[in-house]
């Protein structure tokens, strides 16, 4: 097992590497096979004649790049002006399934009013949202109470 380590592992301590940077890598690399994936299957459409302009690939990028500038610009923001603010973010959070379900600002596909649309190209659905701040409610909240979290008991319940 070392041999193979030392093998592939040539001039690397995975140990000095932050966190953070390791997220970064695993995400430039998702987003490169993506991107790859995305053009590999646009690009049959393009030789078919079916999308000339190969639009599949060009909104793919472009959703890219505000991944990338919305991931940089949450790395800039210190973690505990996030928790600071946790109970916020989970109330907007929670306006925004409500508002999903008022006539004229949700948009029902297919019976289910999911979508808040923005224009005819942008939108998005709450849900998303609210996922990632329950994420972050839950997260301040077990940083809080972590001496309760040491007993099952008390932290689960």
């Amino acid at each position: 097992m070392n041999t193979l380590r030392n093998r592939f592992l040539v001039n690397t301590n995975i140990r000095s590497l932050e966190p953070a940077n390791i997220i970064i890598y695993l995400v430039t690399t998702l987003l490169v096979i993506g991107t790859i994936m995305i053009y590999s299957t646009t690009s049959a459409k393009v030789a078919g004649g079916l999308n000339p302009f190969n639009l599949a690939f060009l909104k793919h990028i472009l959703w890219v790049i505000l991944a990338v500038i919305g991931m940089l610009t949450m790395m800039s923001i210190d973690y505990n002006y996030i928790q600071k603010y946790s109970k916020l973010i989970l109330i907007i959070a929670l306006a925004f399934l409500v508002i999903v379900l008022i006539p004229g600002i949700g948009t029902t596909t297919n019976g289910a009013s999911r979508w808040i649309r923005f224009g005819s190209y942008f939108g998005f659905q709450p849900s998303e949202f609210a996922k990632l701040a329950m994420i972050i409610f839950m997260s301040s909240y077990i940083a809080i109470k972590q001496e309760k979290m040491a007993s099952f008991t008390k932290g689960f319940v």
